[in-house]
């Protein structure tokens, strides 16, 4: 996966103070800069060099603009470095500060020389950190210009990627040292900038996760770590130690991951890209990567000179490619106009009382990867142009898999879930019928040219569709009709239709289960390798729908462009079969929140639905990968489900669901789902009253820290925006099924906390603590203390063993009781009080009825603190009348007596139960939501 090239590799960190903290006028001391890298002659050795500034390191700015950095230059450094461990002589330079003027300047001046200089003695490095927003600033240098002119400035020459800060290729840096004149010598640097951020599975990119996976513990030196100019001051040894720690896990990390002295790919998704388009190229027996652009996606390069028709796809006019053909670019404007992300909608809002589970598909983006068949782009991509007819299933001999995409309009019938989407502004819809959406989808159709033959598109409303949809919406009942249309010509293999990406997603899934076997399970390998196969789908996507990006260089936003792989065609068949799977599903099972690639419901088992058949496009898919045919897993499971939005629900369950709907966790408040980050957004969600304020501290954007105006330095920044909660409107609520539920999460804590902690406790021992606690407080009189005594320890205990013989009473029962309930519009207090309660106390009424015979038992025991009860009664008399044995008969015939009535009351009240609840039918109610454009 990785890029196969040899450089030089140094790892980079720094170590800098905040003076002024909390104001506006904050300043950052850069107090050292760290770099370590691997001896010429013996990589089993690193050289590790810190650089201490001698003058002031403050990082300053002039005037309200433009940041001067740290002390040093970053051209200078790496010199440094080169000089002091002697790799200078493994490159094969004539000196360490490098070549004289006089052996390199040509006529013409600055840039034909400096093109002769790196032409035959060019220095390739790699300057690698952690999150080098934080580092990498402290070389800004916005105001100095190079000898052609040009910005010598690093900031403006780096991009953001994955979090950090990477170079999208060498940036060149000549270092000058001597006097000027014909001896005057240049080291002529080319350095790849790369962050380990990027290269490391999100969550798990922290350099001590990385430090304990290549086996150099991160150092930490406590509270020294907010002044280090003082540690720097006070302890150097310590200070030195701690410094260049980050440097050699950095260059340790990588080395491991990708060897020694290699160049890593800028993003760890870099180099599933790179795995991928190996894994294909193997597969369809062709060894360039022009031939896998031509043959894969269906692009060529653009000669110098060679003009590009402005279709607004940025994604390859970026790369200087355009399509093989004519069929080619229409199949390629029609998938990126088909292509939309994932299916994330909010079903069901308010409070759920019931169990409810949060199934995800697994691998579902690599399993729909190994579905999609390939496009003979060679023979002429378009095998049949479909226009003004309506679809049927004939057209589609494939199946779900048959590469088809057209411009559609549609009539639903009411009863299903619609399964076409439509894109409005930044959200997806599935309306019931295409009726009026013209607005949104059609615009300008009208003014569309299609080689070979003309297209009347006058008042036609409806959107481009990809077949995996299309084929659903046939099978739902719905009427669809075709206004434009292309099925394509797939690729065959041996008679079979050919999968590329199954066979290349199949072998790094391969490579995943020899690393598990090799290195272990969670080891660097076999988590580089999964993040990397995870990351193959949006690098097939990358900018198909265009995405924006600051460039530092013309300092404007532009195009991202696409990746080394991206195809619009691939992107949108894989995106649609898994939307189609889930809507599919939605068809069969009643969804609460849909998210992606999963969904939740209160169906446990949803293995057993077909999903109208594209269950087992991904059933063939997942067993033609892991030999495993099973679809689904169960992420979470909840009894307490509060569903507000799209991606916003919580669970207090510490296994339960928790999605903040971009809702940034305070400070202090632990994360990662903790009961105290969950109580926080319950508590945040449900006692909104309009939008909720949402002040977090971040860093500077690229943006901001790269600008020639106004530039900030890297520093603590606070924001304060305000994010919305509220239903998104996706799906018109029906006014008359609103209720307003009560959402007491702190309730439910308190009472499990009160249960748990006096059935631990002896009665005995709560009668005693409360006799201490009434007598020390003189909380009842003195003739009432010990009764007092005995009602709270009976009171407490038998009470909360008798609340827990309820609560399993209720979770024995049918689930399909309670889903009843459900579906007739019950609410979870009418549900519990008419339907599970007398169920659950019919069916415990003999634990309940044992358990008060022991608390009538238990009370004997309040003797021991004076309380005279039927027992003590007995002994007093019997001691009084010297007659034990009568005595003592007489009380227990007492208490059998007691127990015998307690019994056969319970028995009747058993029989009353049951026949007061026969022929009583709750009332019914509707669904909270339907899809847009359904009929009122």
């Amino acid at each position: 996966m990785g890029t196969g090239k040899k450089s030089v590799v140094i790892g980079f960190d720094t170590e800098f103070t905040y003076l002024d903290k909390g104001t506006d006028r904050q300043l950052r001391v850069i107090d050292s800069y760290q770099f370590s890298v691997f001896a010429p002659r013996d990589k089993r050795y690193r050289y590790d060099i810190v650089l201490l500034p001698l003058v002031d390191g403050a990082v300053r700015h002039r005037d309200g603009g433009g940041s001067f950095g740290g002390p040093l230059a970053v051209g200078d450094c790496v010199a440094l470095v080169l000089r002091e461990s002697g790799l200078w002589r493994a490159l094969g330079l004539p000196d360490p500060r490098g070549v004289a003027r006089r052996d390199f300047w040509v006529p013409g001046g600055y840039t034909p020389s400096m093109e002769v200089l790196y032409r035959h003695h060019g220095v390739s490095v790699v300057l690698a950190g952690h999150y080098l927003t934080a580092d990498l600033t402290t070389f800004a240098r916005p105001l100095r210009r190079r000898g052609d002119g040009k910005y010598d400035d690093i900031l403006r020459r780096v991009t953001s990627a994955s979090g950090g800060l990477v170079s999208l290729k060498p940036i060149r840096m000549s270092v000058g040292s001597g006097a000027h004149g014909s001896s005057r010598r240049f080291l002529p640097l080319s350095i790849t900038v790369r962050d380990t951020v990027g290269q490391a599975a999100a969550g798990s990119n922290t350099l001590k996760v990385l430090g304990e996976v290549c086996g150099v513990p991160k150092l930490d030196v406590g509270d020294a770590i907010e002044d280090m100019s003082s540690l720097r001051r006070v302890n150097l040894p310590t200070f030195l130690e701690y410094g260049v720690n980050d440097a050699a896990i950095v260059l340790e990390y990588l080395t491991a991951l990708w060897g020694v002295g290699v160049v890593p790919p800028v993003t760890l998704s870099g180099g599933g890209a790179h795995a991928l388009r190996a894994g294909v190229k193997t597969y369809l027996g062709i060894s360039s990567n022009a031939e896998f652009s031509a043959r894969f996606q269906g692009l060529v390069s653009v000669d110098d000179g060679q003009e590009m028709a402005d279709d607004g796809l940025s994604y390859y006019r970026v790369r200087s490619q355009t399509p093989v053909d004519g069929d080619a670019n229409q199949v390629h404007s029609a998938f990126q106009k088909s292509f939309h992300g994932g299916w994330n909608s909010c079903l069901e809002v308010g409070f759920f009382a019931t169990e409810t589970y949060d199934h995800d598909i697994q691998s579902a983006y690599p399993s729909a990867m190994a579905a999609v068949i390939d496009v003979d782009y060679e023979n002429g991509c378009i095998e049949e142009v479909i226009k003004n007819r309506g679809l049927s299933i004939d057209d589609f001999p494939l199946g779900f898999v048959t590469p088809l995409v057209a411009y559609v309009n549609w009539e639903f019938p009411r009863g299903v879930e619609p399964c076409l989407p439509v894109r409005v502004g930044q959200s997806i819809i599935y309306p019931r019928s295409s009726e009026g959406i013209g607005a949104a989808m059609g615009e300008n159709m009208a003014d569309v040219e299609f080689d070979s033959f003309e297209v009347e598109f006058d008042s036609f409303e409806g959107a481009w569709c990809c077949g995996p949809e299309l084929l659903l919406a046939l099978k739902l009942g719905a009427h669809v009709t075709v206004q434009i249309g292309y099925r394509l010509r797939t690729l065959d293999r041996g008679g079979e239709p050919s999968r590329s990406m199954r066979s290349a997603v199949k072998q790094m899934v391969a490579d995943r289960c020899e690393a598990k076997q090799v290195w272990g399970k969670g080891s660097l390998v076999e988590l580089m390798i999964k993040v990397a196969t995870n990351s193959c789908y949006g690098k097939l996507a990358q900018d198909v729908a265009e995405r924006r990006g600051w460039n530092s260089w013309v300092e404007e936003m532009e195009s991202i462009g696409g990746s080394a792989v991206t195809s619009p065609y691939h992107a949108a068949m894989i995106t649609s079969l898994v939307r189609a799977f889930l809507l599919g599903m939605a068809n069969q099972v009643e969804l609460i929140s849909v998210t992606t690639d999963g969904f939740i419901t209160s169906e446990l088992d949803v293995e057993c639905y077909d999903a109208f058949g594209l269950a087992d496009v991904f059933r063939s898919s997942r067993d033609a990968l892991v030999g495993d045919p099973t679809v689904w897993e169960i992420k979470h499971r909840q009894d307490d489900l509060v569903n507000l939005t799209t991606r916003g629900n919580v669970s207090l369950s510490p296994d339960g669901v928790l999605a903040k709907a971009g809702l940034k966790t305070p400070e202090g408040i632990e994360r990662g789902g903790s009961v105290e980050e969950r109580m926080w957004f319950m508590h945040t969600a449900v006692s909104r009253d309009g939008k909720v304020p949402n002040s977090y501290t971040t860093f500077p954007t690229f943006q901001e820290l790269s600008r020639s105006e106004n530039r900030l330095d890297f520093g603590p920044v606070t924001r304060s925006p305000e994010v919305s909660l509220d239903f998104d409107m996706k799906r018109r609520p029906l006014p008359d099924t609103l209720r307003a539920d009560v959402v007491c999460g702190a309730l439910r804590w308190i009472s499990a906390i009160i249960v748990e902690l006096f059935r631990a406790i002896p009665v005995l021992l709560l009668m005693i603590f409360a006799y201490q606690l009434f007598s020390l407080y003189q909380v009842f009189p003195s003739t009432y203390l010990a009764l007092a005594a005995v009602v709270f320890g009976l009171t407490f205990y038998n009470g909360s063993v008798i609340a827990e013989i309820i609560r399993s009473g209720v979770h024995s029962l049918p689930k399909g009781q309670n889903e009843a309930a459900v579906a007739l519009g019950l609410r979870p207090g009418q549900t519990m009080r008419m339907i599970l309660l007398p169920q659950a106390i019919t069916a415990m009424l003999p634990a309940i009825v044992a358990q008060m015979v022991i608390a009538l038992k238990d009370s004997a025991l309040g003797y021991i603190i004076g309380y005279v009860e039927v027992v003590r009664s007995g002994i007093q008399s019997a001691s009084y009348y010297r007659n034990y044995l009568a005595a003592l008969f007489v009380v227990a015939v007492i208490m059998i007596i007691l127990n015998y009535s307690l019994t056969k009351f319970a028995g009747w009240l058993e029989r009353r139960v049951r026949e007061g609840r026969k022929g009583k039918t709750p009332l019914a109610k509707a669904k909270d939501t339907e899809p847009v454009g359904a009929e009122p």
